[in-house]
């Protein structure tokens, strides 16, 4: 598969996770955190989410895919998402200086 596409595979997949865990934390987390615990609904279930729609586009996709592409599109959208939720939370809980 070419660069073009793995660069559009791993932007796309980065996006779509990103978007799935905001609507997971607006909506649905504080209802988990209640019944199945805080590290479950805030670590857990967004990683085992981003590793379903890994799985899903694999499948979906007819292209074949490198053995180094795979894990690139794995840890690319992983390691963006905890990126950008690590700075969101150490905004939130230290505050946000002007």
């Amino acid at each position: 598969m070419s660069a073009k596409s793995t660069i559009g595979a791993k932007v796309s997949l980065t996006i779509i996770v990103f978007s799935l865990t905001i609507v997971h934390f607006g909506y649905t987390a504080d209802i988990l955190a209640s019944f199945l615990g805080y590290w479950f609904s805030v670590l857990i279930l967004p990683i085992t989410l981003y590793a379903l729609i890994f799985v899903l586009a694999l499948k979906i996709n007819t292209n074949k895919f490198s053995t180094q592409q795979k894990i690139e599109l794995l840890a690319f959208p992983l390691f963006i998402n905890l990126v950008l939720f690590g700075t969101l939370y150490f905004l939130v809980q230290y505050g946000i200086t002007h």
